[in-house]
């Protein structure tokens, strides 16, 4: 499935979506919004897997609690560039 190092950041922009992602969630986020440095993006989940099971009051539908995820992603990583 991974062969070997990523040649570019969209390149482990997409690997960290479709292997990733789909090895530890099972979905395959879409890769958009591309900053124009070419050096930010966003992963786009939908269907949200982590909204399944969760239920929050009618005061807080709008809490953003699935941000956990960036500092995941950024822990996993640093793991791999260390």
């Amino acid at each position: 499935m991974l062969s070997g190092r990523c040649s570019d950041f969209r390149e482990t922009a997409e690997t960290i979506s479709k292997a990733g992602f789909k090895m530890f969630l099972n979905i395959s986020p879409i890769v958009t919004n591309w900053s124009a440095s070419g050096d930010a993006f966003s992963l786009i989940l939908d269907p949200n897997p982590l909204t399944e099971f969760v239920e929050l009051p009618e005061d807080k539908q709008k809490l953003n609690y699935s941000n956990i995820l960036c500092g995941v992603i950024r822990g996993a990583l640093q793991m791999v560039c260390n």
